[in-house]
């Protein structure tokens, strides 16, 4: 029976020990790849069906005569064009 050197055992611990950290982070990479998706449209603030860019709330405020602006309390903004809002309040009107 030979003896292992305590150095030889360490080198196999340090071995098992790396091995299984890549494992782990393999494992965890995969979840978020393959799961993350359907989590976030289940979960998360996925918006099918909205404007991402509150069109829909200045043409609202337009319509209710509050001026061009996100909420009726805040100040006129100046992040969008008033004509990108044309065919919104015009769809609005409509429905």
């Amino acid at each position: 029976m030979r003896h292992q050197r305590a150095s030889e055992i360490g080198d196999y611990a340090s071995f098992i020990a790396t091995h299984k950290i890549l494992l782990s982070a393999s494992a965890l990479n995969a979840l978020l790849v393959f799961m993350a998706p359907d989590f976030i449209k289940l979960f998360g603030e996925y918006s099918v069906g909205v404007f991402s860019d509150y069109y829909h709330y200045i043409a609202k405020n337009i319509l209710d005569g509050h001026g061009y602006r996100f909420f009726p309390e805040t100040a006129e903004t100046l992040l969008r064009s008033p004509s990108a809002n044309i065919k919104d309040i015009g769809l609005s009107l409509m429905l």
